[in-house]
């Protein structure tokens, strides 16, 4: 494209706003038309990283003497318009790198000529999501991670989840999302609903269908001592669970979890996840939230994986209890401890000691009650075992 602009105005426009120099005038004298020797000084601003629709490239052109003509070229083929409306319209172009070369020469008798070149990258085209296996199967009182994954990196992600939404700036092309189902949500198929967003701001979208399936859990029948039945009031228990819950409904980022989970402590399994329980042989209770391990008192209790510790401190029904916050939404809880060694806000790795095993709170014997949770969802922690999580 050849313009004449004199000592005007020149901005090429498009669309995403990049305001940036303006032709400087100056004096066409003789002297200058025969001796000027300098070429004119050609800038351009392009955008630094990948576009997309109509984008802008903003350029200065200054020169003592004034400026004559101006060519634009992209890909090396003349641009055609003129200022200060010139377009660029990404979507005819393929994805990829560009050159913007600007060509001006002054009104001087040797017509001085500068030129400027820059690369720009375009990518109309959305990221590509696909996951391993849809639907995805999972039984009631199970939690696993739907591993999304992009052809390329994306800037951020958004989950949605049931009630649940997590937005993600990622950064990254692979993620994996944790989904639980508790013990009592009704078997059938949910959604999770996954919008992802590239670099350039292409949008995708993806829904995974969960399946869930009936779980089978057993039945426990747990006598309790007379001074320890005041902790089976409901109202107790209600407001116990709704503080808890306070704290597992804290999404934060990034994960800080890798790999599969470490068990807490070696010992037989007393009471499994999700069990009905009926107290001093009243009617069945709501089912078990974690696993007990029978472990005798004082046995060293290690963090199941890395974390930050979310809670700790004494319950009057879990006792003396530790929450390990694992990040997105991914949370570990070892209650009934007769010592606690850790301090809320501080990190921990896989193997740290959290504390010592006991029987504080509602408990009838020295044990560890260890639960996970996603999203404040309960599901078995030895599912997340050594699983690879």
């Amino acid at each position: 494209m050849a313009v004449r602009v004199g000592a005007a105005l020149l901005v090429l426009t498009a669309g995403v706003a990049l305001a940036f120099y303006a032709i400087r005038p100056g004096g066409a004298s003789l002297a200058c038309y025969l001796a000027d020797r300098d070429p004119p000084e050609v800038r351009i601003q392009a955008p630094a990283g990948p576009v997309r629709a109509r984008v802008t490239v903003a350029l200065g052109i200054s020169d003592n003497c004034g400026v004559g003509e101006v060519r634009v070229f992209l890909d090396g083929q003349p641009l055609n318009g003129a200022p200060p409306q010139l377009e660029i319209d990404t979507a005819k172009l393929p994805d990829g790198d560009h050159r913007l070369t600007v060509e001006a020469a002054d009104v001087s008798l040797r017509r001085n000529t500068g030129r400027a070149e820059a690369i720009f990258k375009t990518d109309n085209t959305p990221p590509a999501l696909t996951v391993p296996a849809n639907p995805v199967a999972i039984k009631q009182g199970e939690a696993r991670p739907v591993e999304i994954t992009s052809n390329e990196a994306l800037s951020r992600l958004e989950f949605r989840w049931g009630d649940v939404t997590v937005p993600v700036t990622a950064g990254l092309s692979t993620l994996a999302f944790p989904v639980a189902a508790g013990p009592t949500d009704p078997p059938g198929v949910r959604r999770l609903e996954v919008t992802a967003w590239d670099q350039a701001g292409n949008e995708a979208r993806l829904v995974v269908e969960v399946r869930i399936q009936p779980g089978t859990f057993p039945v426990d029948y747990v006598p309790v001592p007379p001074e320890l039945t005041p902790l089976l009031d409901p109202e107790v228990l209600v407001q116990e669970e709704r503080y808890l819950a306070g704290v597992f409904g804290q999404v934060t980022w990034p994960p800080r979890w890798t790999g599969g989970f470490r068990r807490p402590v070696t010992g037989p399994i007393s009471s499994a996840f999700g069990s009905r329980r009926s107290y001093a042989g009243g009617v069945l209770s709501a089912p078990h939230l974690g696993v007990d391990l029978a472990v005798p008192a004082g046995t060293p209790v290690i963090a199941a994986a890395d974390g930050r510790v979310a809670l700790a401190e004494g319950l009057r029904v879990r006792g003396n209890a530790v929450v390990i916050d694992h990040g997105l939404g991914v949370y570990t809880a070892y209650y009934h401890l007769s010592q606690i060694r850790v301090q809320p806000g501080q990190e921990v790795r896989a193997g740290d000691l959290l504390g010592l095993a006991g029987s504080t709170g509602l408990a009838t014997g020295p044990h560890l009650h260890w639960e996970l949770r996603v999203f404040g969802v309960p599901a078995d922690p030895l599912g997340w075992v050594g699983a690879g999580h």
